[in-house]
């Protein structure tokens, strides 16, 4: 049998298989979908203001933290948020 991973604070309960079938899903999938391509916008977007001059260091740290951000929720795992609620002390 999987194990069950209670979440207090959405207050539900989660196998991986649960999760590994709502990333399949078609919502699931095109939510990951939309990440890559965001992702892929963000590298496009500072590639092209960096290669135009066009980018300060504020800029640059901004499109570093959303490309970061893209790649971390692109490969997200249930055990990611069973650690980030347990962080919380949930």
């Amino acid at each position: 049998m999987s194990e069950v991973i209670k979440l207090n604070a959405p207050l539900v309960e989660l196998t991986e298989q649960d999760f590994q079938t709502w990333k399949r899903h078609p919502v699931g999938a095109i939510f990951f979908k939309w990440m890559e391509d965001k992702l892929a916008d963000y590298r496009e977007g500072a590639a092209q203001q960096i290669e135009y001059g066009q980018i300060d260091p504020i800029q640059l740290q901004e499109f570093k933290h959303r490309i970061a951000f893209c790649r971390e929720l692109g490969d997200l795992h249930l055990s990611d948020i069973k650690a980030f609620y347990e962080q919380q002390g949930m």
